[in-house]
């Protein structure tokens, strides 16, 4: 079980009516508690399967969720050379 768990969100919307997002990201803060393939893993199966607000949010807009472990990037949330990639499109 970690000791810290925090997240946070940041979107952008659109600059002219209707304001609506146009990318939204969701940062999971972890410290302590857990490898980086098993946190990945749980933080892929939550958004992709289990969590639907994430789901229907995935259809309006891209959707990142990067990953931070003990304060270094566990997977990165969107397609860097050679990192983990979680990207919902």
């Amino acid at each position: 079980m970690p000791e810290h768990l925090a997240m946070q969100v940041s979107a952008v919307a659109a600059g002219m009516d209707p304001k609506v997002f146009t990318q939204i990201d969701l940062v999971y803060d972890v410290r302590d508690g857990t490898g980086p393939e098993r946190l990945v893993g749980a933080v892929k199966r939550s958004q992709e399967t289990c969590c639907s607000v994430s789901i229907m949010v995935k259809r309006i807009c891209p959707f990142r969720y990067p990953v931070v472990l003990n304060g270094e990037t566990a997977a990165g949330g969107w397609r860097l050379r050679r990192q983990f990639a979680i990207v919902m499109t």
